[in-house]
């Protein structure tokens, strides 16, 4: 649900010389307009609608969200990855490590990371004082802050064992192809990502 309210955000939304910067802090369900805030505000709500707890983040000059799946914080910024016609998934579901290594623009630096959860929405239901902490990326199945072997070996026990595994298994880290199964599909993605880094 959350890739599927993802990609219809950065599909459907438009930014950039197209938004009325009077109005750029309004969600883009409003309008179909709006800047990095707008994407979060309105993303925020979808997922929230979907029962998925989330909550939009605000640094010096950008704004993103933080989504808890399978017990899990992760970070999305539908915004980066609205690229016109169809939605781009660097920046879905990544931990705040991937989001400084990827960031060449500066926008999510230390200092940020550790702001506070801003709630700007008139009548908005958020409330909560600090950031949620992201660590583990998509891959990191067994949840210990790290991409290596034994979470590819993991992967391949769980295939092979008809989804019988021993010690932590983070389901939700295990599908890095993002289709809702884990297979062997999700094997040679997890082996470029875990013995790249």
């Amino acid at each position: 649900m959350a890739l599927e309210l993802h990609d219809w955000m950065a599909k459907n939304g438009a930014s950039g010389e197209e938004v009325d910067y009077n109005r750029k802090e309004s969600s883009i369900l409003l309008n179909g307009l709006g800047v990095c805030v707008g994407y979060a505000y309105g993303y925020n709500r979808l997922l929230r609608k979907a029962g998925i707890e989330a909550y939009p983040y605000s640094g010096d000059g950008h704004s993103w969200n933080v989504v808890k799946l399978d017990g899990v914080w992760f970070n999305v910024d539908a915004y980066w990855d609205d690229k016109g016609n169809y939605a781009d998934r660097k920046w879905f579901l990544v931990s705040d490590k991937e989001m400084l290594k990827y960031d060449t623009s500066g926008h999510h630096t230390k200092t940020e990371r550790t702001g506070i959860i801003e709630n700007p929405l008139v009548g908005g239901d958020i409330a909560v004082s600090e950031r949620k902490i992201c660590d583990n990326p998509i891959g990191d199945v067994n949840l210990d802050g790290n991409l290596d072997d034994k979470d590819y070996q993991a992967v391949v026990t769980y295939i092979n064992n008809n989804g019988v595994v021993n010690g932590t298994f983070n389901e939700t880290c295990a599908d890095i192809n993002f289709d809702g199964d884990i297979n062997k599909k999700d094997l040679e993605p997890l082996w470029t990502k875990t013995h790249k880094n």
